[in-house]
């Protein structure tokens, strides 16, 4: 019997530290915009959009795609319109996923 309550009482905090994940990893943020600037050394990509600029830095896991293809930031260029995946890091936007449209 009390191997069993301690078996429950372990899934009961897996389950609810599972649904505490999202809060913990933040969230994953969308923005879609037009290339107007590309930094290769800052690892960098200005987005004008609806609202104004907004800046986006990639970090080593972060990834672009155009299609199925896998790109890099030497592929992006002014004028594209982008569809990224990120996450707020303080001030800064951390690309996860670059779409190119």
């Amino acid at each position: 019997m009390l191997k069993k309550l301690r078996v429950i009482s372990i899934l009961i905090i897996v389950i609810f530290m599972a649904g505490q994940l999202p809060i913990y990893a933040g969230d994953v943020l969308s923005a879609t915009g037009k290339v107007k600037d590309v930094d290769l050394n800052e690892k960098s990509i200005v987005l004008g959009m609806e609202d104004g600029d907004k800046i986006f830095y990639l970090d080593s896991s972060s990834k672009i795609k155009m299609g199925k293809k896998n790109k890099q930031l030497k592929d992006v260029s002014i004028g594209m319109v982008l569809e990224v995946k990120y996450q707020k890091s303080g001030d800064d936007n951390i690309v996860q996923m670059i779409n190119i449209i």
